[in-house]
């Protein structure tokens, strides 16, 4: 019974004790958050994929606490369990936006996802001489439902993805070796035309060649005699250059004839003579 000369004791008590702002309790949150809960469940999450969750933020929890949370509400003995964890306000509120994140995205795989992820195990399978239907089988026993034939189908398209991506990988680089590979080629090539020109021993032959450098590659004939003519009434340095050494040097009949180096030539006179 309480009589009037109890209040003020009772006024007193509750003043004591309620001086501080009481901390939330994880009871409160897994109430306040229910839709949160069913919006995990949906998107593939079970009971104990939130209690990791839950362990990951720091939140102890049981796996009976999160189904009833999830299902009807907490019972009198889960909701008196879940109130003894106690969480601060910050703790609080970054445990909601951070839930919000994760249980936002889908945790269900489609049947081509999970194929692609078991595709080295498949492959194991079929080298030890099971087929697609025992392969189907087996994952229909585990859970996952699914035809021979179906099984058979992304597998294949899997496995033509994973050829292509390869291909695609592969072929850049033997494009970058058969660059290398032609000039190279190129490079013999120049070095060999030019070793011949020098060992006919013709200074004639030589200066009518480079007379023709200037003149476009890919012109008509009526055009290249043009360019010709051009070209020898304003020579080029290339054709200075060589000009030069062949008057100065002896005549072909001379004993101490000695034919241009070509190490005298520089690497883009030298392709010059080879593009003629």
């Amino acid at each position: 019974m309480i009589t009037r000369s109890n209040i003020p004791t009772l006024k007193m008590a509750l003043s004591m004790k309620t001086t501080q702002v009481k901390s939330p309790s994880l009871a409160q949150w897994l109430e306040e958050n229910r839709p949160l809960l069913k919006q995990a469940k949906k998107h593939g999450y079970s009971s104990k994929d939130v209690v990791s969750f839950l362990d990951s933020q720091n939140v102890p929890s049981t796996t009976k606490m999160i189904e009833k949370a999830t299902g009807r509400g907490l019972t009198k003995e889960t909701r008196k369990l879940a109130k003894q964890i106690e969480l601060s306000v910050k703790q609080y509120q970054q445990l909601t936006i951070s839930f919000t994140q994760w249980s936002s995205q889908s945790n269900i795989l489609s049947k081509y996802e999970v194929i692609e992820a078991l595709k080295d195990e498949i492959d194991l399978a079929l080298k030890n001489g099971y087929d697609f239907d025992d392969i189907a089988d087996i994952l229909t026993v585990e859970g996952h439902s699914i035809s021979g034939r179906s099984l058979k189908s992304y597998y294949q398209q899997i496995s033509q993805t994973i050829s292509e991506i390869e291909e695609n990988t592969i072929e850049p680089e033997l494009s970058q070796e058969t660059t290398e590979g032609e000039g190279e080629i190129k490079e013999q090539r120049l070095v060999e035309t030019t070793a011949t020109m020098v060992e006919m021993k013709e200074p004639e032959v030589i200066e009518e060649l480079l007379s023709h450098i200037e003149a476009p590659r890919t012109v008509s004939p009526k055009k290249a005699k043009v360019a010709t003519s051009t070209s020898r009434e304003q020579p080029s340095h290339v054709q200075k250059t060589a000009s030069k050494k062949i008057k100065n040097s002896p005549s072909p009949s001379a004993q101490e004839y000695k034919p241009p180096s070509l190490r005298e030539f520089d690497e883009s006179q030298l392709e010059e003579l080879l593009n003629l």
